[in-house]
């Protein structure tokens, strides 16, 4: 079941889940939220497969995961997010499935997916357009488990994973936020 449903719900100000642990699903879907949600430390456990889920949320602030333990599915897919997307240090479970989906999500900031504990299911950016990128490789998945075809980002530096060549990736190199291509 659900540990907390916000379908739908609009939070004016920020939406702090620091050091929160939740036993289910965490549901924000379509959610309005005008500022950050916060949800450094926090552990997420699901007993199906989603374990925090914000698809088609609109947050005017930033998303941060920073150190969170998730069990089951992270989902983002339709959001937008206008500040940074902070995935460091975090870990995402979910090996049958999984892990991180990100499908047509839209960050206006940076997305830090970097120095993960640990990372064990699949990840999908299908179509997904990033301003910035700052990662290493503890922040991919092995390519049988991940789907970035479509995937849209910023990059002023060299990128620490190679896509294959069957990808539709499209780096966009030292250009400003004006350069990137509308979402889907």
């Amino acid at each position: 079941g659900d540990a907390f449903n916000l379908d739908r719900a609009t939070i004016k100000g920020e939406m702090i889940l620091i050091n929160a642990k939740a036993k289910g699903n965490v549901r924000l879907l379509g959610a309005k939220i005008e500022g950050d949600i916060n949800c450094r430390e926090a552990i997420f456990e699901s007993n199906k497969n989603m374990a925090f889920a914000a698809d088609r949320a609109i947050v005017n602030g930033n998303v941060v995961l920073f150190k969170v333990k998730a069990k089951g599915e992270v989902r983002l897919s339709g959001t937008i997010i206008a500040g940074d997307l902070v995935c460091q240090e975090a870990a995402f479970e979910n090996p049958e499935g999984h892990a991180f989906i990100g499908e047509k999500l839209r960050i206006n900031g940076t997305l830090f997916i970097n120095n993960l504990q640990n990372l064990d299911g699949a990840m999908s950016l299908i179509h997904a357009n990033i301003a910035q990128l700052t990662d290493d490789a503890s922040g991919w998945p092995k390519l049988d488990k991940l789907n970035l075809d479509g995937f849209v980002f910023c990059l002023s530096r060299k990128w620490t994973m190679q896509p294959s060549e069957s990808l539709d990736i499209r780096i966009l190199r030292n250009c400003r936020f004006s350069d990137m291509p509308a979402a889907a």
